[in-house]
């Protein structure tokens, strides 16, 4: 009998530690990695957050807090939660969008990852964005030369030769003294009309139904002229060769039937691309053209 009493303290120990043992363990909780394609972004930019959450109990939810409001589909917001599915659900994204107002400095998210144990046993994590100002990229500078104006082939006064480098409009005779500036000629054609064109151009150097402008000129430049949808207004805000050095100029050699506010662009043999704006436009071979031009230095 005092055996069998023993026995039973003994067992009756042992059961109140199996209990007190298993008590003991609480639940670990949620496993939560959280991962951004980013880490600084200028305002307006996008940011890609990629979740993983595990647990060995089902999941319930992922919540996130921001210190600042950010943009998911076009709403300012600076909270949310997405809901879980079973015991893993990896590999998630959520894109936010930086607020083009944003303020310069620190955002932090927070994501809490909860399972059906509640917040007490939460996964949390933190990822800390940086907002700063975008950098100004800008272009080499560019010559910038106004009220060019170019007589057409049988003007009396105006030359119709233009050399870019300098923005000086020489006269047949000067051009053929100084052919190796000359860049562009202007001449008004009876079905091109208003017309400029390189030195190359077979329409001015001779032969049936052309002109001989170009004839007398010792180096001809193989400039190639482009037509372009460049508005005036974006010709005009050009400052520098950021665009301009963009341009796909071709590989013609002329551009006709010019009018007022077109904007031809050029590439003259030295490798400079520029654009040429017509600010007014006299017609017939008598008249003349007046233009703005911007060139790479």
């Amino acid at each position: 009998m005092k055996n069998l009493s023993i026995l039973l303290v003994v067992l009756f120990a042992a059961v109140i530690s199996l209990n007190t043992g298993c008590k003991g363990e609480d639940p670990t909780g949620p496993t939560l990695t959280v991962s951004a394609d980013v880490t600084t972004v200028n305002p307006g930019d996008s940011i890609v957050f990629t979740y993983s959450v595990s647990s060995n109990e089902d999941l319930d939810k992922l919540t996130w807090t921001s210190t600042d409001d950010i943009l998911i589909d076009g709403v300012q917001e600076g909270s949310g939660e997405f809901a879980l599915e079973g015991t893993s659900d990896t590999d998630n994204e959520f894109v936010v969008f930086i607020k083009s107002t944003q303020t310069l400095g620190d955002i932090t998210f927070t994501f809490t990852a909860t399972d059906k144990d509640g917040e007490e046993y939460a996964a949390e994590k933190e990822i800390v964005i940086t907002v700063e100002e975008a950098a100004v990229t800008t272009g080499d500078p560019i010559d910038t030369y106004t009220a060019i104006l170019m007589g057409a082939q049988s003007n009396a006064t105006e030359g119709s030769f233009l050399a870019t480098t300098t923005g000086t409009v020489y006269t047949q005779a000067n051009a053929n003294t100084n052919s190796s500036l000359i860049d562009i000629i202007y001449y008004y054609g009876s079905s091109n009309l208003a017309t400029l064109c390189g030195p190359t151009e077979p329409t001015v150097n001779g032969g049936s139904g052309n002109l001989t402008l170009a004839t007398g000129l010792t180096t001809q430049n193989a400039t190639v002229l482009s037509t372009t949808t460049i508005s005036a207004s974006e010709f005009d805000a050009f400052d520098d060769d950021l665009e301009i050095a963009q341009l796909s100029v071709g590989t013609a050699t002329l551009v006709t039937s010019l009018a007022v506010d077109d904007v031809v662009s050029f590439k003259t043999a030295a490798g400079k691309i520029g654009v040429a704006k017509v600010t007014a436009l006299t017609a017939d071979a008598t008249g003349s053209i007046t233009l703005n031009v911007k060139v790479q230095q």
